[in-house]
Protein backbone atom coordinates (compact mmCIF):
# COMPACT_ATOMS: atom_id res chain seq x y z
CA UNK A 1 0.00 0.00 0.00
CA UNK A 2 2.90 2.44 1.19
CA UNK A 3 5.20 1.75 -1.57
CA UNK A 4 2.86 2.12 -4.56
CA UNK A 5 1.00 5.26 -2.87
CA UNK A 6 4.56 6.69 -3.06
CA UNK A 7 5.38 5.23 -6.77
CA UNK A 8 1.90 6.91 -8.01
CA UNK A 9 2.34 10.35 -5.56
CA UNK A 10 5.36 11.14 -7.98
CA UNK A 11 4.05 10.85 -11.39
CA UNK A 12 5.90 9.38 -14.85
CA UNK A 13 8.07 10.27 -16.85
CA UNK A 14 8.55 14.05 -17.28
CA UNK A 15 5.01 14.41 -15.86
CA UNK A 16 4.39 15.45 -12.16
CA UNK A 17 1.56 13.88 -10.38
CA UNK A 18 -0.84 16.66 -10.84
CA UNK A 19 0.48 17.01 -14.78
CA UNK A 20 -0.32 13.64 -15.42
CA UNK A 21 -3.85 13.79 -14.21
CA UNK A 22 -4.38 16.62 -16.47
CA UNK A 23 -2.88 14.46 -19.27
CA UNK A 24 -5.02 11.89 -18.68
CA UNK A 25 -8.07 13.76 -18.30
CA UNK A 26 -10.88 12.77 -20.44
CA UNK A 27 -9.44 8.87 -20.25
CA UNK A 28 -10.36 5.18 -19.13
CA UNK A 29 -6.95 4.35 -18.38
CA UNK A 30 -5.06 3.55 -14.54
CA UNK A 31 -1.99 1.45 -14.19
CA UNK A 32 0.07 1.19 -10.69
CA UNK A 33 3.16 -0.68 -10.25
CA UNK A 34 2.59 -2.90 -6.77
CA UNK A 35 5.55 -4.84 -4.58
CA UNK A 36 4.80 -7.67 -1.62
CA UNK A 37 6.48 -10.32 -0.22
CA UNK A 38 6.72 -12.75 -2.59
CA UNK A 39 6.47 -10.70 -5.99
CA UNK A 40 6.24 -7.26 -7.96
CA UNK A 41 3.44 -6.69 -10.24
CA UNK A 42 2.09 -3.82 -12.80
CA UNK A 43 -1.74 -3.51 -12.83
CA UNK A 44 -3.80 -1.45 -15.39
CA UNK A 45 -7.21 -1.49 -16.92
CA UNK A 46 -8.73 0.61 -19.72
CA UNK A 47 -11.18 1.76 -22.19
CA UNK A 48 -10.97 0.34 -25.77
CA UNK A 49 -9.99 3.55 -27.04
CA UNK A 50 -7.58 4.20 -24.24
CA UNK A 51 -5.94 0.63 -24.83
CA UNK A 52 -2.74 2.56 -26.16
CA UNK A 53 -2.07 4.89 -23.65
CA UNK A 54 -2.11 1.92 -21.15
CA UNK A 55 0.00 0.55 -22.95
CA UNK A 56 2.17 3.56 -23.34
CA UNK A 57 2.15 3.64 -18.76
CA UNK A 58 3.36 0.18 -18.79
CA UNK A 59 6.61 0.91 -20.60
CA UNK A 60 6.94 3.68 -19.09
CA UNK A 61 6.73 2.35 -15.54
CA UNK A 62 9.87 -0.01 -16.38
CA UNK A 63 11.85 2.73 -18.49
CA UNK A 64 11.45 6.07 -17.12
CA UNK A 65 10.17 6.28 -13.84
CA UNK A 66 9.83 9.20 -11.58
CA UNK A 67 11.09 10.04 -8.41
CA UNK A 68 9.77 13.39 -7.06
CA UNK A 69 11.12 14.21 -3.38
CA UNK A 70 8.94 16.96 -2.75
CA UNK A 71 5.78 14.84 -3.68
CA UNK A 72 7.36 12.11 -0.74
CA UNK A 73 7.86 14.60 1.40
CA UNK A 74 4.39 15.85 0.96
CA UNK A 75 2.72 12.05 1.00
CA UNK A 76 5.08 10.67 3.85
CA UNK A 77 3.40 13.64 5.95
CA UNK A 78 0.00 12.77 5.40
CA UNK A 79 0.81 9.32 6.09
CA UNK A 80 2.64 10.28 9.67
CA UNK A 81 -0.46 12.46 10.45
CA UNK A 82 -2.67 9.56 9.92
CA UNK A 83 -1.21 6.88 11.65
CA UNK A 84 -0.84 9.56 14.83
CA UNK A 85 -5.08 9.93 14.84
CA UNK A 86 -5.29 6.55 14.75
CA UNK A 87 -3.56 5.89 18.04
CA UNK A 88 -6.74 5.57 19.89
CA UNK A 89 -8.58 3.62 17.71
CA UNK A 90 -9.53 0.54 18.95
CA UNK A 91 -10.55 -1.40 15.79
CA UNK A 92 -6.96 -0.42 14.62
CA UNK A 93 -5.22 -1.98 18.18
CA UNK A 94 -7.31 -5.31 17.83
CA UNK A 95 -6.40 -5.78 13.98
CA UNK A 96 -2.87 -5.12 15.21
CA UNK A 97 -2.95 -7.48 18.04
CA UNK A 98 -4.54 -10.04 15.50
CA UNK A 99 -1.39 -9.38 12.84
CA UNK A 100 1.35 -9.46 15.37
CA UNK A 101 -0.07 -12.65 17.18
CA UNK A 102 -0.81 -14.41 14.06
CA UNK A 103 2.79 -13.95 12.63
CA UNK A 104 4.22 -15.01 16.23
CA UNK A 105 5.77 -11.80 16.84
CA UNK A 106 8.04 -11.58 13.61
CA UNK A 107 9.42 -8.49 12.71
CA UNK A 108 8.70 -8.29 9.21
CA UNK A 109 5.22 -7.99 10.91
CA UNK A 110 5.17 -5.47 12.94
CA UNK A 111 1.89 -3.28 12.73
CA UNK A 112 1.72 -0.24 10.54
CA UNK A 113 2.43 2.92 12.68
CA UNK A 114 4.49 5.63 13.48
CA UNK A 115 7.64 4.02 14.25
CA UNK A 116 7.46 2.19 10.59
CA UNK A 117 6.59 5.72 8.42
CA UNK A 118 10.03 6.81 10.22
CA UNK A 119 11.86 4.40 8.82
CA UNK A 120 11.07 5.20 4.98
CA UNK A 121 12.71 7.09 3.56
CA UNK A 122 12.61 8.52 -0.12
CA UNK A 123 16.00 7.02 -1.44
CA UNK A 124 15.10 3.56 -0.28
CA UNK A 125 12.12 3.65 -1.91
CA UNK A 126 14.09 4.72 -5.40
CA UNK A 127 16.56 2.03 -4.52
CA UNK A 128 13.65 -0.64 -4.52
CA UNK A 129 12.22 0.22 -7.16
CA UNK A 130 15.17 0.09 -9.58
CA UNK A 131 15.36 -2.86 -8.31
CA UNK A 132 12.50 -4.38 -8.82
CA UNK A 133 11.75 -2.78 -11.99
CA UNK A 134 14.78 -2.54 -13.62
CA UNK A 135 13.93 -5.04 -16.61
CA UNK A 136 10.57 -6.96 -17.59
CA UNK A 137 12.89 -9.79 -17.96
CA UNK A 138 10.89 -12.40 -15.36
CA UNK A 139 7.57 -10.98 -15.80
CA UNK A 140 4.38 -12.97 -17.18
CA UNK A 141 2.39 -10.35 -19.19
CA UNK A 142 -1.55 -11.37 -19.30
CA UNK A 143 -4.27 -9.02 -21.09
CA UNK A 144 -7.71 -10.01 -20.93
CA UNK A 145 -11.11 -8.19 -22.30
CA UNK A 146 -12.65 -6.87 -25.59
CA UNK A 147 -10.02 -5.80 -27.87
CA UNK A 148 -8.85 -5.66 -31.51
CA UNK A 149 -6.17 -8.24 -31.90
CA UNK A 150 -4.36 -6.60 -34.30
CA UNK A 151 -4.54 -3.53 -32.57
CA UNK A 152 -3.13 -5.65 -29.30
CA UNK A 153 -0.32 -6.96 -31.32
CA UNK A 154 1.01 -3.55 -32.37
CA UNK A 155 1.02 -2.59 -29.15
CA UNK A 156 2.84 -5.60 -27.48
CA UNK A 157 5.44 -5.11 -30.66
CA UNK A 158 5.43 -1.07 -29.60
CA UNK A 159 5.54 -1.17 -25.92
CA UNK A 160 6.17 -4.32 -24.58
CA UNK A 161 8.35 -6.65 -26.42
CA UNK A 162 11.34 -3.88 -26.95
CA UNK A 163 11.27 -3.50 -22.77
CA UNK A 164 15.01 -4.00 -21.30
CA UNK A 165 15.35 -7.58 -20.17
CA UNK A 166 17.77 -9.62 -18.89
CA UNK A 167 18.46 -13.45 -18.15
CA UNK A 168 18.50 -12.97 -14.50
CA UNK A 169 15.79 -15.72 -12.73
CA UNK A 170 14.47 -14.48 -9.70
CA UNK A 171 12.36 -16.33 -6.71
CA UNK A 172 11.04 -15.47 -3.24
CA UNK A 173 13.07 -15.32 -0.41
CA UNK A 174 10.82 -16.99 2.31
CA UNK A 175 11.73 -14.13 5.44
CA UNK A 176 10.08 -17.34 7.75
CA UNK A 177 7.09 -15.65 8.96
CA UNK A 178 4.51 -18.47 10.62
CA UNK A 179 1.19 -18.60 13.05
CA UNK A 180 2.30 -19.59 16.28
CA UNK A 181 3.13 -23.40 16.24
CA UNK A 182 1.58 -23.56 19.94
CA UNK A 183 -1.88 -22.58 20.69
CA UNK A 184 -2.18 -18.44 22.08
CA UNK A 185 -4.88 -17.49 24.37
CA UNK A 186 -4.22 -12.98 23.91
CA UNK A 187 -6.72 -11.40 26.19
CA UNK A 188 -6.48 -7.41 26.86
CA UNK A 189 -8.66 -4.40 27.85
CA UNK A 190 -9.07 -1.51 26.31
CA UNK A 191 -10.83 1.94 27.47
CA UNK A 192 -14.46 1.98 25.10
CA UNK A 193 -16.68 4.77 24.67
CA UNK A 194 -19.43 1.78 23.85
CA UNK A 195 -18.21 -1.11 26.19
CA UNK A 196 -17.75 -4.55 24.46
CA UNK A 197 -16.40 -7.45 23.02
CA UNK A 198 -14.75 -8.51 20.06
CA UNK A 199 -13.29 -12.17 19.79
CA UNK A 200 -11.37 -13.40 17.57
CA UNK A 201 -10.39 -17.43 16.94
CA UNK A 202 -8.26 -19.10 14.48
CA UNK A 203 -7.30 -22.22 13.12
CA UNK A 204 -4.29 -23.40 11.75
CA UNK A 205 -2.49 -26.25 10.35
CA UNK A 206 -0.18 -27.72 7.34
CA UNK A 207 -1.90 -28.30 4.15
CA UNK A 208 -1.74 -29.88 0.83
CA UNK A 209 -2.54 -27.21 -0.86
CA UNK A 210 -4.80 -27.90 -4.07
CA UNK A 211 -8.19 -26.84 -5.42
CA UNK A 212 -10.32 -29.79 -3.90
CA UNK A 213 -8.80 -29.14 -0.59
CA UNK A 214 -9.13 -25.29 -0.30
CA UNK A 215 -13.04 -26.33 -1.21
CA UNK A 216 -13.56 -28.50 1.35
CA UNK A 217 -12.39 -25.75 3.96
CA UNK A 218 -14.86 -23.39 2.49
CA UNK A 219 -17.68 -25.47 2.54
CA UNK A 220 -16.24 -26.01 6.21
CA UNK A 221 -16.72 -22.60 6.67
CA UNK A 222 -19.67 -22.01 5.13
CA UNK A 223 -21.15 -24.44 7.38
CA UNK A 224 -20.12 -23.12 10.44
CA UNK A 225 -20.95 -19.80 9.50
CA UNK A 226 -24.73 -20.90 8.80
CA UNK A 227 -24.31 -22.98 12.47
CA UNK A 228 -23.83 -19.66 14.06
CA UNK A 229 -26.10 -17.60 13.01
CA UNK A 230 -28.47 -19.96 13.82
CA UNK A 231 -27.32 -20.59 17.15
CA UNK A 232 -25.34 -17.75 18.16
CA UNK A 233 -27.27 -14.79 17.03
CA UNK A 234 -30.77 -15.99 16.93
CA UNK A 235 -30.98 -18.23 19.41
CA UNK A 236 -28.24 -16.76 22.09
CA UNK A 237 -28.96 -13.24 20.90
CA UNK A 238 -25.50 -12.60 22.27
CA UNK A 239 -23.96 -10.71 18.77
CA UNK A 240 -24.86 -9.11 15.89
CA UNK A 241 -23.38 -11.97 13.91
CA UNK A 242 -20.33 -14.17 13.61
CA UNK A 243 -18.12 -13.99 10.59
CA UNK A 244 -16.48 -17.57 9.93
CA UNK A 245 -13.53 -17.19 6.59
CA UNK A 246 -11.36 -19.75 5.79
CA UNK A 247 -7.94 -19.34 3.72
CA UNK A 248 -4.95 -21.12 2.48
CA UNK A 249 -1.59 -20.40 0.99
CA UNK A 250 1.03 -22.25 -1.01
CA UNK A 251 3.96 -19.82 -0.91
CA UNK A 252 6.02 -19.45 1.26
CA UNK A 253 4.81 -22.65 2.73
CA UNK A 254 1.71 -24.57 2.44
CA UNK A 255 -1.15 -23.69 5.21
CA UNK A 256 -4.39 -23.45 6.20
CA UNK A 257 -6.67 -21.74 8.34
CA UNK A 258 -10.24 -20.94 9.35
CA UNK A 259 -11.27 -18.13 11.48
CA UNK A 260 -14.53 -16.21 13.49
CA UNK A 261 -15.23 -13.65 14.57
CA UNK A 262 -17.71 -11.52 16.67
CA UNK A 263 -18.24 -8.76 18.56
CA UNK A 264 -20.38 -8.79 21.96
CA UNK A 265 -21.28 -7.56 24.99
CA UNK A 266 -18.19 -7.67 27.61
CA UNK A 267 -18.90 -10.59 29.82
CA UNK A 268 -20.52 -12.96 27.18
CA UNK A 269 -17.21 -13.93 25.56
CA UNK A 270 -16.31 -16.84 27.32
CA UNK A 271 -19.76 -18.52 27.13
CA UNK A 272 -20.35 -17.35 23.24
CA UNK A 273 -16.81 -18.79 22.22
CA UNK A 274 -17.70 -22.20 23.98
CA UNK A 275 -20.63 -22.89 21.92
CA UNK A 276 -18.56 -22.03 18.22
CA UNK A 277 -15.87 -24.33 19.45
CA UNK A 278 -18.12 -26.74 20.74
CA UNK A 279 -19.81 -26.64 16.88
CA UNK A 280 -16.35 -27.35 15.45
CA UNK A 281 -16.32 -30.43 18.04
CA UNK A 282 -19.70 -31.25 16.85
CA UNK A 283 -18.67 -31.52 12.92
CA UNK A 284 -15.87 -33.12 13.31
CA UNK A 285 -17.66 -36.00 15.04
CA UNK A 286 -19.90 -36.13 12.32
CA UNK A 287 -22.67 -33.95 12.88
CA UNK A 288 -22.86 -32.63 9.61
CA UNK A 289 -26.67 -31.35 8.80
CA UNK A 290 -27.69 -32.61 5.40
CA UNK A 291 -29.66 -29.55 4.47
CA UNK A 292 -26.97 -27.03 5.12
CA UNK A 293 -24.17 -28.96 2.94
CA UNK A 294 -26.87 -29.31 0.32
CA UNK A 295 -27.13 -25.56 0.30
CA UNK A 296 -23.49 -25.17 0.86
CA UNK A 297 -22.77 -26.82 -2.05
CA UNK A 298 -25.91 -25.07 -4.03
CA UNK A 299 -24.31 -21.64 -3.05
CA UNK A 300 -20.47 -23.12 -4.24
CA UNK A 301 -21.84 -23.73 -7.89
CA UNK A 302 -23.73 -20.81 -8.24
CA UNK A 303 -20.85 -18.75 -7.39
CA UNK A 304 -18.66 -20.70 -9.69
CA UNK A 305 -21.90 -20.23 -12.81
CA UNK A 306 -21.71 -16.27 -11.54
CA UNK A 307 -18.03 -16.36 -12.09
CA UNK A 308 -17.32 -18.02 -14.99
CA UNK A 309 -19.15 -15.01 -16.60
CA UNK A 310 -16.96 -12.56 -15.44
CA UNK A 311 -13.69 -11.30 -16.48
CA UNK A 312 -11.59 -11.38 -13.50
CA UNK A 313 -12.54 -15.01 -12.84
CA UNK A 314 -10.68 -15.85 -16.68
CA UNK A 315 -8.00 -13.09 -15.83
CA UNK A 316 -7.35 -15.24 -12.58
CA UNK A 317 -6.80 -18.20 -14.42
CA UNK A 318 -4.45 -17.43 -16.56
CA UNK A 319 -2.40 -16.10 -14.38
CA UNK A 320 -2.73 -19.17 -12.03
CA UNK A 321 -1.43 -20.82 -15.28
CA UNK A 322 1.30 -18.72 -15.84
CA UNK A 323 2.84 -18.99 -11.96
CA UNK A 324 2.16 -22.63 -11.62
CA UNK A 325 1.66 -23.79 -14.73
CA UNK A 326 -1.46 -25.42 -13.72
CA UNK A 327 -5.21 -25.68 -14.69
CA UNK A 328 -8.24 -25.54 -12.46
CA UNK A 329 -10.79 -28.01 -12.89
CA UNK A 330 -13.34 -27.00 -15.74
CA UNK A 331 -17.24 -26.21 -15.38
CA UNK A 332 -17.94 -30.17 -15.59
CA UNK A 333 -15.70 -31.38 -13.77
CA UNK A 334 -15.82 -29.02 -10.87
CA UNK A 335 -19.40 -29.89 -11.07
CA UNK A 336 -19.34 -33.34 -10.43
CA UNK A 337 -16.50 -33.34 -7.52
CA UNK A 338 -18.85 -30.88 -5.83
CA UNK A 339 -21.84 -33.08 -6.23
CA UNK A 340 -19.58 -35.92 -4.74
CA UNK A 341 -19.03 -34.32 -1.67
CA UNK A 342 -21.01 -35.79 1.38
CA UNK A 343 -21.62 -35.32 5.04
CA UNK A 344 -18.87 -38.37 5.32
CA UNK A 345 -15.71 -36.67 3.19
CA UNK A 346 -16.64 -33.50 5.15
CA UNK A 347 -16.44 -35.11 8.75
CA UNK A 348 -13.12 -36.56 7.08
CA UNK A 349 -11.40 -33.06 6.04
CA UNK A 350 -12.67 -31.42 9.24
CA UNK A 351 -10.80 -33.98 11.58
CA UNK A 352 -7.83 -33.75 8.93
CA UNK A 353 -7.92 -29.62 8.59
CA UNK A 354 -8.70 -29.24 12.66
CA UNK A 355 -8.13 -31.92 14.85
CA UNK A 356 -4.29 -31.07 15.26
CA UNK A 357 -4.59 -26.53 14.31
CA UNK A 358 -2.53 -24.66 16.79
CA UNK A 359 -5.62 -22.37 18.27
CA UNK A 360 -5.08 -19.19 18.43
CA UNK A 361 -7.53 -16.85 20.47
CA UNK A 362 -7.42 -12.71 20.75
CA UNK A 363 -10.18 -11.24 22.88
CA UNK A 364 -10.40 -7.43 23.60
CA UNK A 365 -12.18 -6.35 25.88
CA UNK A 366 -13.76 -3.11 27.62
CA UNK A 367 -11.43 -1.87 30.67
CA UNK A 368 -13.88 -1.12 33.54
CA UNK A 369 -13.96 2.55 34.39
Amino acid sequence: MVFGGFISAYGLGEFTSVELDKQLTGKIVSVEPGLNELSESISGSSSQADMETMFELVHLYFTNPRFDEQSYNALHARYAAFVKNMKNDINKAFRDSVSVTMANHHPRERPFGEDIINEISFNRIKEIYKERFHDAGDFFFVFSGDFDEAKLNSYLEKYIANLPVSELKETFEDDGVRPPAKDVDNHFEKEMTTAKSTVYVNFNNKFDYSEKNRTYINIIAKLMDKRYDDIIREKEGGTYGVGVRSSSVKRPYQGVQLRLQFDCETGNEDKLKTIALDEIDKLMKGQVNEIELKEAKSNILKEKTENIEKLGYWHSRVLLYGRENKFLMNKDEYTKFIESIDAKIITKKANEFLKKAVKVEVVMSAKEK
